[in-house]
């Protein structure tokens, strides 16, 4: 799926992945995923939840942990995003940091 996405990416600067989230959380998927997940190197120490794949396992069939609702499956970062006006100038004002030349941080 993420080589998929990344070719659709690839061809169209453009394109939006509407459905993506509807995918993400299906269960068909996310046992695949499971699946690849599990069986990495990494899989042993434990996420930001605390649990790793062997604690998973013996709690509960896998399934039953994936579907779960109300399982946290993303996170949000909320940010602060500056929205810029370049001016487009001949040439730049003269300053002591540019006395070093091309790429001086004036040090």
């Amino acid at each position: 799926m993420q080589d998929k996405l990344h070719r659709w990416s690839s061809r169209d600067a453009m394109a939006r992945f509407a459905d993506l989230f509807n995918l993400v959380v299906d269960p068909a998927f996310l046992l695949i995923a499971w699946e690849r997940v599990s069986t990495n190197t990494g899989a042993r120490s434990a996420g930001v939840d605390g649990l790793t794949v062997r604690s998973i396992k013996a709690a509960d069939p896998v399934e039953d942990f994936l579907v779960l609702r109300g399982t946290r499956i993303a996170q949000l970062v909320v940010q602060r995003v500056e929205r810029c006006a370049f001016t487009s100038v001949a040439e730049l004002p003269a300053s002591v940091r540019g006395l070093g030349g091309f790429g001086s941080t004036g040090g």
